[in-house]
């Protein structure tokens, strides 16, 4: 085989391997692009949930609160507070 005919051989098979990492590469770039995209939705979504339960747990401390006990008692559901009778000793 000639020297010129061996360039050509060379040239062609680093082509050949070049391309095929190229291809290669594209047809995994392509099958990660959806695996990517739901990772960004995962993401949004726990820091939407996130948000969400920050808000939820000042709900549960507020509502927990004595005044906000006594408030829904008496305006939601129609109790009143119990009377405070004093007695006198009569010694």
């Amino acid at each position: 085989m000639s020297p010129s005919r061996k360039k050509i051989v060379v040239g062609v098979i680093t082509y050949v391997v070049i391309a095929s990492i190229a291809i290669l590469s594209l047809v995994v770039n392509i099958r990660t692009v959806p695996y990517i995209e739901k990772r960004q939705d995962v993401i949004l979504e726990t820091q939407r949930l996130k948000e969400e339960n920050r808000k939820l747990e000042f709900l549960v401390v507020s509502a927990n609160a004595l005044d906000a006990v006594e408030r829904i008692a008496t305006r939601n559901l129609g109790m009143t507070k119990p009377r405070r009778i004093i007695y006198i000793d009569p010694k």
